[in-house]
């Protein structure tokens, strides 16, 4: 599952010609989801160790270091003052004088930031995964003979004929497999809504209405505004360090502090809260599609003309009759992945192995009523030259 995870780069770029087995909705959330968090936690893992990921002030005492405060304050937790967002005596947005009875918002998420967009990459990779186990290679190997780009007449119709022969004798068997498809499109939108309240219970319940805040700061007057920003995400802070004085009592430092990746993490989620809702509704109208085509035969079958070049009113009985769900599906998949000739030769070779089976049976029906009446009409009762009956 991880090589896989890190390989969708290249699936998304298309610079491998793997087969198509789901839909564009499916490839938006574990191709490009997942190749956008991945960027995003390479992005801030490589700034923490590239440059220094908390800065902060330094008291001059004799049992303390720069290096003390700065590992404390990153381990332990900064803060700010939400009564010195806006106002008088503020320092900095959220910066103050401290007091015992106010209130403070601690912010500790910023060492776990890589390790949560590691966590969703993985998250929105999943889904896919369990899918290609479940489908199994079906596509992949019904598809790959038909795949190539040039081909001779007698070669295609030998191959169209072998896959039809296996399209014709599991007919109907395909409806579990079809239910796997929907269960997995529902899984991806599960997958959409719990990233959603993931980052939500991370932020601490600030993320959901945190993109509409910062659209609607431009809009507010100039003493009201308060950049949603520096709330979520700020660039300074305060920390609390206790130290030993000379004479064994406790000393309570007050240093401020400098988080200068939170330039990176505020544009970061605010891009991510944007792609997520994009992605839920996206989601969310391919389960319904998804649900209508599978639940609505007709739907179905105008699905599939589209899908070739046009079929005539018997082929287009004869698969209305006698293709299930999970065959339409199939025919589905099939289509993404050969040429659109070759795939309307193959839905005619089917429809024809199904008439010609319509045609036998109604032809072995007429020979059994016949065979019934003639043994009916030897074995009946037949009158007697003096009106009675004689067997």
């Amino acid at each position: 599952m991880p090589v896989g995870l890190l390989s969708s780069l290249s699936g998304f770029l298309k610079l491998t010609g793997k087969t198509d087995i789901d839909s564009p909705v499916s490839k938006l959330h574990h191709n490009f989801t997942t190749l956008i968090l991945l960027c995003f936690c390479l992005l801030l893992s490589a700034s923490s160790l590239i440059g220094d990921p908390i800065q902060c002030t330094f008291n001059d005492h004799p049992l303390m270091k720069e290096d003390m405060i700065k590992t404390y304050c990153w381990l332990h937790t900064t803060f700010t003052l939400p009564r010195h967002y806006k106002g008088a005596g503020q320092i900095y947005p959220g910066i103050g004088a401290t007091t015992s009875n106010g209130e403070f918002v601690y912010h500790a998420y910023y060492q776990w930031v890589p390790f949560v967009l590691f966590l969703q990459a993985i998250m929105f990779y999943a889904p896919y995964w369990l899918w290609k186990m479940w489908e199994g290679g079906v596509v992949d190997s019904a598809s790959t003979d038909l795949a190539a780009p040039v081909m001779n007449k007698e070669e295609l119709k030998g191959k169209i004929e072998m896959l039809g022969d296996y399209l014709q004798a599991s007919l109907g068997q395909h409806n579990k497999y079809a239910m796997k498809y929907l269960g997995y499109e529902a899984l991806n939108l599960v997958v959409t809504i719990s990233n959603i309240c993931v980052m939500d219970a991370f932020l601490g319940g600030k993320f959901i209405s945190y993109g509409t805040k910062v659209f609607s700061f431009a809009q507010m007057e100039d003493e009201d505004r308060i950049d949603p920003m520096i709330m979520l995400f700020p660039r300074m802070t305060k920390c609390t360090f206790r130290a030993v004085g000379p004479s064994g009592t406790t000393e309570k430092l007050d240093s401020l502090c400098i988080l200068p990746h939170n330039i990176l993490n505020e544009k970061a989620y605010l891009f991510l809260w944007v792609w997520l809702w994009i992605l839920l509704v996206a989601g969310s109208f391919s389960v319904l599609w998804r649900c209508i085509v599978f639940f609505v035969p007709f739907m179905r079958i105008n699905l599939l003309r589209n899908y070739t070049h046009g079929l005539n009113n018997n082929e287009t009985k004869a698969l209305s009759t006698y293709l299930s769900v999970g065959d339409y599906f199939l025919f589905y998949l099939l289509h993404k992945n050969v040429s659109r000739l070759a795939f309307t030769d193959l839905v005619r070779d089917v429809a024809g192995r199904i008439s010609s089976r319509d045609s036998e049976s109604l032809e072995m029906g007429d020979k059994v009523r016949k065979d019934s009446k003639k043994y009916h009409r030897m074995n009946s009762p037949r009158p007697t030259p003096s009106g009675g009956l004689w067997t």
